[in-house]
């Protein structure tokens, strides 16, 4: 499971995962924040997890360490599968 993933993950042992986080323009709380687990987990902690997450763009920056300059390498086939990359870990 990958980071960023795994950052919003309730459980490691879910086999399905779809999250969908929503933002306006000048807000820096989402609008909206969905995680849905297709019954593969507990919807309370999903319920709990939503609640508890810093969603705010500026502590996802910073959670991630999002601002270092190690991109570059991400320009070229993608920005998954490589393990060097904070949300890979």
């Amino acid at each position: 499971m990958r980071a960023p993933y795994t950052l919003v993950s309730m459980a490691p042992t879910l086999e399905q995962e779809l999250q969908q986080v929503a933002y306006a323009i000048g807000l820096a709380n989402p609008v909206s924040v969905k995680v849905d687990t297709f019954g593969t987990g507990d919807a309370r902690e999903a319920e709990e997890f939503v609640r508890t997450f810093d969603f705010r763009p500026a502590a996802i920056i910073e959670r991630l360490n999002l601002l270092r300059p190690i991109y570059r390498q991400t320009t070229n086939y993608g920005h998954f599968g490589k393990p060097d990359l904070p949300w890979e870990e």
